[in-house]
């Protein structure tokens, strides 16, 4: 089905929100050099605030705006591709949960359509949930992109972060993209890479807090784009792996549709997308040192019940939601080409 021009502008704000940084920067630079005394005077103050006052991460929570999760235009594009968000059982809203979301895929649009907007109707799947997206903390320090990400209840994933959303308040659940940027290194369309088999970090939180593990799976979001993996030991394989040591982002070559034709452009390829929110893994807190060896094991245990549990969610819609995959869901520890030799 043919999209209309509402949805791929929809479409089309995400991509420049997913770039924002750059844009932002570009707009910071702009009326820093064109701007008169009393706008230079505002910026100073502003970034004195997000980077050295009491709006310095971490911590940081978000502070949203309703009205903002409900623009126009993050409905437009759930229907661009279309997505759906598909309940499997209800959230207590007396509880905490640590929700896993996979695939990361390029851009992780259906994450960020369904738990950081209300396209999909969230707050209204799972009543009582206050859902916060988690993103990168170097979002949170780029001038006007953090109060934005803010606006739409976003926080950075740092620890002291994820426990003081979690600890003392319920209803409250956080998301996070577990294969950050070593997964959308392997988002190649039909398959299901999922870098998980060493990833402790959210488990941890989980057993820190007494939170619920809830798995989450996107069907079709690594259709969005075609994805070029380069060669082992190439020099653009090279670059990505120092890339990503560096500053923590992947850099995968890609490429989408055009805006007006069919055509290569920066559009993500249509494909219907359906988020699959799982049953949530009670995990029971743990009080002690998390780096002992009950600590360890406690973790250990919650991990192997989520990869379980994972698997099974996957089994259970497979059929459904990815009937032209290629292969099955394959846990992973680190993309081959980024392995240290």
């Amino acid at each position: 089905m043919a999209a209309t021009f509402a949805q791929k502008l929809g479409a089309l704000s995400y991509i420049l929100f997913f770039s924002a940084g750059f844009w932002c920067w570009l707009l910071f630079f702009a009326l820093l050099y064109f701007g008169g005394t009393v706008s230079r005077g505002i910026l100073a103050v502003y970034c004195a605030y997000i980077w050295f006052g009491p709006g310095r991460l971490p911590p940081m929570t978000g502070s949203r705006k309703p009205f903002l999760r409900g623009l126009w235009v993050w409905r437009k594009c759930a229907e661009y591709c279309p997505m759906t968000l598909v309940k499997t059982a209800e959230l207590d809203p007396e509880k905490t949960y640590v929700l896993g979301f996979h695939p990361h895929g390029i851009i992780s649009m259906s994450a960020f359509i369904t738990f950081a907007t209300e396209a999909l109707n969230v707050s209204k799947t799972f009543p009582g949930i206050r859902f916060h997206m988690l993103t990168l903390v170097q979002n949170f320090y780029i001038p006007f992109i953090r109060d934005f990400v803010l606006a739409h209840g976003m926080c950075d994933c740092a620890r002291s972060t994820c426990l003081r959303l979690l600890k003392g308040r319920k209803g409250s659940a956080i998301v996070l993209c577990v294969g950050g940027a070593r997964e959308a290194l392997l988002a190649q369309p039909n398959h299901f890479e999922i870098v998980l088999g060493k990833r402790l970090g959210f488990v941890r939180i989980a057993v820190r807090t007494g939170s619920a593990l809830v798995p989450v799976l996107s069907f079709g979001e690594n259709n969005m784009f075609q994805v070029s993996r380069p060669l082992e030991d190439t020099f653009t394989a090279k670059l990505q792996r120092n890339l990503l040591k560096l500053v923590g982002l992947g850099f995968p070559i890609f490429h989408g549709t055009g805006i007006m034709l069919s055509s290569i452009g920066m559009l993500p390829y249509q494909g219907a997308i359906h988020v699959v929110v799982g049953a949530p893994i009670e995990v029971p807190k743990f009080e002690g040192d998390i780096k002992s060896g009950d600590g360890k094991r406690a973790v250990k245990e919650a991990h192997d019940r989520y990869v379980a549990a994972l698997r099974g969610l996957w089994d259970a819609h497979k059929g459904r939601y990815a009937m032209e995959r290629k292969g099955t869901l394959k846990i992973v520890d680190l993309p081959p080409q980024l392995l240290q030799h």
